[in-house]
């Protein structure tokens, strides 16, 4: 996780950049390789509003230069387009009906199974957290739906977790084609096996990286330019 406090939605356009899906400049060292998926979670400090969305390092400015401050390229990845048109469109001063999740989504791939139409259907989670997850699969139980559910722990001494869920909404024609699921929890003893999954989870995969929003608009890489309109609009 990359904690990105901004001043107001000013600073926002200042570091962003048009690139395939658009992104940002997010200025600070971290320990973070090219190539890795983030969830960056923006804060904007005027406007006493967050926003999660998830990201891939594209690029990294190393520390030592005089004339340009370290830091990373964020491209956001093309799954997050509804949550990217949302934050462009509160950055543009849209109202925006926005509501954060109570419960942060790990961005982790667990082995699941789940059963559909009478089936069971080998998949993966995209995110996961306590109240829910993101099943990676083509098929796409209507809206609604009530289903059995399990799901692997890493390592060898976390047994299967079975338990029932709801499909609250679906994601189509992107490269994470899926949907997402509500978890039905009626017994203590389920509610605190998905704590301590999530919580395993969160100690082998979460990073909290604080970064410090800029004193000044950095300069950007060759080829990509700020712009105010920020990103296409589709």
């Amino acid at each position: 996780m990359l904690l990105l406090p901004l001043r107001n939605r000013a600073a926002f356009r200042q570091q962003s950049f048009e690139q395939d899906q658009g992104g940002l400049f997010v200025p600070g060292d971290a320990d973070i390789a090219l190539g890795d998926e983030v969830e960056l979670d923006i804060h904007f400090l005027a406007e006493e509003v967050r926003f999660r969305i998830r990201a891939q390092v594209r690029w990294k400015r190393a520390s030592g230069r005089r004339t340009a401050p370290p830091g990373l390229g964020l491209t956001f990845l093309a799954s997050e387009h509804a949550a990217r048109d949302q934050l462009l469109a509160f950055v543009d001063g849209d109202d925006v009906n926005h509501t954060e999740r109570d419960a942060r989504r790990l961005p982790v791939h667990v082995e699941a199974k789940v059963e559909i139409g009478g089936h069971d259907v080998i998949c993966q989670t995209d995110d996961i957290g306590s109240g829910g997850c993101f099943l990676l699969v083509d098929q796409l139980p209507p809206i609604g739906t009530r289903l059995q559910l399990r799901l692997k722990g890493p390592g060898t001494l976390f047994s299967w977790l079975s338990l029932q869920a709801v499909v609250c909404w679906h994601r189509r024609g992107a490269d994470r084609e899926g949907f997402g699921v509500r978890f039905i929890v009626d017994a203590e003893r389920d509610r605190r096996r998905i704590d301590k999954l999530v919580a395993l989870l969160r100690e082998r995969v979460s990073r909290e990286v604080h970064l410090q929003p800029p004193r000044s608009i950095p300069p950007t890489p060759v080829s990509i330019k700020p712009t105010s309109s920020m990103l296409p609009r589709k």
